[in-house]
């Protein structure tokens, strides 16, 4: 197992139906690519990616949502973590006021 799998963080914040995600870099490695994985919806998951920033845009308001994040080497091997645990929130609801009935 790569030595950067204890490092692993996620952050889960609500604003505007969006959830930002935020994986630790170990600073003693490099090659790292990283999958988060939105486990509601996974047509909202990363996919592989070297950045351990994710934002994930275009969720539905007053939806709970559940995300993971895995880690992996660039070796040949490409040796993961295990998933991190799953991380949960609620987005906010729909504050957009509905348009007046002009009738």
């Amino acid at each position: 197992m790569p030595r950067f799998a204890a490092n692993l963080s996620m952050l889960f914040t609500e604003q505007d139906f969006l959830a930002r995600f935020k994986a630790a870099a170990d600073a003693g490695f490099s090659g790292v690519e990283y999958l988060f994985e939105n486990l509601t919806d996974p047509a909202h998951s990363s996919g592989w990616q070297t950045s351990t920033t994710y934002t994930d845009t275009g969720l539905d308001p007053d939806t709970s949502y559940s995300y993971r994040v895995t880690a992996r080497d660039l070796s040949p091997a490409q040796n993961a973590t295990a998933p991190s645990a799953t991380a949960a929130a609620i987005t906010d609801p729909d504050a957009t006021a509905p348009a007046p009935d002009p009738m």
